[in-house]
C-alpha cells in the first residue's frame, strides 16, 4: 500500500504500524480521505515512527509488547475487534500499560468500534421473507474451532434438527454463489430460525451474526455475549441458547414454535414496532467513521496535554 502521509504538520499523523493479520491496518478501520483533510492522515511506512504523534498497534498481531523507543508525547493506541477470550493479551494489565488508548468492540474502549453498522435502520424494518426452506434452521461458520463450544452444540442440534449449514464447518450444503453477506442474508431468510453462534463468550463481544439474522427477518438463535440483550433493537427477536438446559430441550422449543405460527410470529412483531431507544443510540455511535473518531480522541489529549 502507499505511503498515506503528507508533509503538513498542522495535522496530526498516525502510523499503522502492525498488519491486521494478513493486510493492513486499513482493511479493518478504514482510510477516509474526509478525515485526512482536517483531523489527521495516515502513514504505514514504519520509517515514520519517531514523527508519528500515535502508533497504532492490531493486539492479535502481537505476542509480546512493542520493543520500540516511544516519543515523548506519543500515544500508541492497542487495536482488536477479536475476542479477549482468544486474544487473553488484550485483558493483560501488564501488557495493556503500554497503551495510552484502545481501540475496539468494547463499549468501554477509548474508542469503541462495533460489529453494528449504522446503515442497518431500514434494513431492520423490511418485511420478512416466506420460510421456504424444508430445514428448520441454517448455520454459517468458518472453523471448527471455539472455546463456547459451538461446535459440539450444532453437532448435538443435528440430531434432533435438520439444519442447512453452509459454511467450512460441519457443512452439510453447498452455497451456488457466493456474493459475500448479501448472499448470506438472502439465505438465512429463508429459514425459520438461523444460529447465530459466536466463537467465545464474551461481554460485548456482539460480532455481525446476530445483525444478519434480524436483517433477514429470521429468528437469531444465540449463543455469545452474556450481555446480548444490550444489543438488541426489540423485545423477544432472539431465542438465547443459555435460556435451554440442553440442546435436546432447545430443539424440541424450536420444533415447537414451526407448528405454532401465532407463537413463532411473536418473535418478529418487534418489526413493526418503535426500536429501543438503546438500539438506536448505538446505531448513532457508529455513524461517525472509526478513523475520524480515533483522530477526534488522539486530538483531545494532544489538546489537553
Amino acid at each position: 500500500m502507499p505511503h498515506l502521509a503528507t508533509t503538513s504538520r498542522e495535522k496530526l499523523e498516525i502510523l499503522y504500524y502492525t498488519p491486521y493479520f494478513g493486510s493492513t491496518l486499513c482493511e479493518a478501520i478504514g482510510f477516509s480521505p474526509a478525515v485526512a483533510e482536517d483531523l489527521c492522515h495516515v502513514t504505514t511506512d514504519p520509517a515514520r515512527i519517531a514523527e508519528a504523534d500515535a502508533v497504532l498497534f492490531h493486539i492479535p498481531n502481537m505476542k509480546e509488547p512493542p520493543k520500540l523507543a516511544k516519543r515523548p508525547g506519543q500515544l500508541w493506541v492497542g487495536m482488536s475487534m477479536e475476542s479477549d477470550a482468544n486474544y487473553p493479551l488484550q485483558c493483560d494489565p501488564a501488557f495493556m500499560r503500554h497503551f495510552d488508548l484502545r481501540m475496539s468492540f468494547r463499549r468501554d474502549a477509548d474508542v469503541p468500534m462495533l460489529y453494528i453498522q449504522p446503515d442497518l435502520l431500514p434494513q431492520l424494518q423490511a418485511r420478512p421473507w416466506i420460510k421456504a426452506r424444508k430445514a428448520v434452521a441454517s448455520y454459517f461458520a468458518s472453523n471448527d474451532m471455539a472455546l463456547n463450544g459451538r461446535h459440539g452444540l450444532v453437532a448435538e442440534l443435528m440430531k434432533y434438527l435438520r439444519i442447512d449449514s453452509y459454511g467450512k464447518s460441519q457443512n452439510t450444503c453447498p452455497l451456488p454463489a457466493d456474493f459475500g453477506r448479501a448472499t448470506k442474508i438472502e439465505t438465512i431468510a429463508c429459514y425459520p430460525f438461523y444460529f447465530a453462534f459466536e466463537n467465545s463468550n464474551a461481554v460485548d463481544y456482539v460480532s455481525e451474526k446476530v445483525f444478519d439474522g434480524l436483517v433477514a427477518g429470521t429468528v437469531p438463535v444465540y449463543l455469545g455475549a452474556p450481555n446480548i440483550d444490550d444489543y438488541l433493537p426489540g423485545d423477544r427477536c432472539i431465542i438465547k441458547v443459555s435460556d435451554f438446559s440442553n440442546a435436546k430441550d432447545l430443539a424440541r422449543y424450536l420444533i415447537s414454535l414451526t407448528k405454532n405460527q401465532t407463537e413463532y410470529e411473536n418473535y418478529l412483531a418487534w418489526k413493526q414496532k418503535p426500536l429501543r431507544q438503546s438500539f438506536l443510540d448505538l446505531l448513532a455511535s457508529e455513524h461517525i467513521p472509526p478513523l475520524r473518531r480515533l483522530c477526534l480522541k488522539i486530538a483531545e489529549l494532544k489538546n489537553r496535554k
